[in-house]
């Protein structure tokens, strides 16, 4: 657990958090049995609840986890209870940005001249926080699409493994959308209970919709870089594919050609095989001119396959 204290509230940041540990900040804080289970569930659901009694919001929202084993982003539940008073939070997978803002958090006052929005003020560093480590983990993605790009520019193996890289990648690009997109809603959402979880001054409602319009643009920049993203690998593995079939087809003429020469030879065999007399079948050499014969057959039919560029 962490614990940040400010003059005017204190932050809390569960990593690991048992039952008991919940239930001993709820005895503390005397919050609504809701708010607990919020805490305890860690849903995937994108939501914001407001809830009167306690004068306090609930926020849950998914980041992207990326697990180096699966080499596949997981969701990652993050729930932000805000208050005047307080700040809970907590996530399934913990984050070092996490910590590293609890670090910052702790020789930082927030407004301490202002107790309408200090609180919100942490809950955007927060939520800042985990959109700045997405948009370096996608600037990190584009660069690895890059490498794609070159290696199959260079690949003449067609090697399978490429393909399977991309499509991996991929599907990491699919459930970074799964995470973001519902975000809209929920920064609209948020943006709509400003007033009661500040003071009605509207100046203040209006300074603090500023920061949430930032956010909105974090986020644009985040589902734009996953869609160039998706769309860049989806143009390489519809190449590679290509690159894959027209070698398949290459391989598949050249065998053919060895089909037909081989063929003949065999019908070639097969008459001279028969109980029957045939022109030169007493001659020693008529082996030879059989396989001079398929070997011809074999040498034209690649030159002209060769001709029409079909191999």
């Amino acid at each position: 657990m962490i614990m940040v204290k400010q003059p005017q509230f204190t932050w809390i940041h569960l990593k690991n958090a048992t039952k008991g540990d919940i239930e001993n900040i709820q005895a503390e804080y005397d919050f609504h049995e809701l708010i607990r289970e919020d805490l305890l569930e860690l849903s995937g659901e994108n939501k914001v609840d407001y809830y009167e009694e306690d004068q306090a919001v609930t926020i849950l929202m998914n980041f992207p986890k990326y697990d180096t084993k699966l080499e596949r982003y997981l969701h990652n539940p993050f729930v932000i209870i805000v208050s005047h008073q307080y700040v809970l939070s907590i996530c399934k997978h913990n984050s070092q940005h996490i910590d590293s803002l609890a670090k910052k958090a702790q020789d930082k006052t927030y407004l301490e001249d202002d107790a309408s929005t200090p609180t919100f003020d942490l809950v955007y560093d927060i939520i800042d926080t985990m959109y700045d480590k997405s948009v370096k983990g996608l600037a990190k993605a584009s660069q690895d699409v890059v490498k794609l790009q070159d290696n199959i520019g260079t690949n003449k193996d067609m090697d399978k493994n490429l393909l399977e890289e991309i499509m991996d990648r991929k599907i990491n690009m699919i459930t970074l959308q799964h995470i973001f997109r519902p975000q809209r809603q929920t920064l609209h959402e948020f943006k709509s209970i400003l007033k009661k979880i500040l003071r009605t001054d509207e100046d203040e409602v209006a300074d603090a919709k500023l920061y949430i319009e930032d956010l909105d643009s974090k986020l644009d920049k985040i589902l734009d870089n996953i869609s160039l993203n998706y769309e860049s690998l989806k143009s390489l593995a519809e190449t590679y594919g290509d690159m894959i079939d027209l070698q398949t087809n290459k391989n598949i003429s050249r065998l053919t050609v060895v089909t037909v020469g081989t063929g003949f030879m065999s019908g070639l065999a097969g008459l001279y095989g028969m109980n029957v007399i045939l022109p030169g079948a007493e001659k020693s050499y008529m082996f030879w001119v059989i396989i001079a014969l398929g070997l011809c057959t074999i040498s034209l039919g690649y030159a002209l396959l060769k001709r029409k560029k079909m191999i």
